[in-house]
């Protein structure tokens, strides 16, 4: 949705009605991504704030950020 007026849309249209069409720019965004034999341990949560999704991701694949560590330190709270 933070990208929605890039794309064509106005600031009014709900993320229900932001559509691409196949042939349309931005409708095939390539992301890289890296594979690993090993699989990390879940978390454990019994529910996440997505807020913090981002924290527990990088945390498991190890690549955790310093501007992560005071994220990490309030999810843990």
């Amino acid at each position: 949705m933070a990208t929605r007026t890039l794309l064509g849309f106005d600031n009014d249209t709900e993320a229900e009605d932001v559509a691409l069409a196949p042939s349309r720019s931005g409708s095939s965004l390539i992301t890289p991504c890296a594979a690993s034999n090993r699989v990390p341990a879940l978390p454990q949560f019994e529910t996440l704030d997505v807020p913090y999704l981002g924290t527990v991701i990088l945390d498991a694949a190890g690549a955790a950020l310093r501007s992560h560590r005071e994220r990490k330190r309030l999810m843990l709270l």
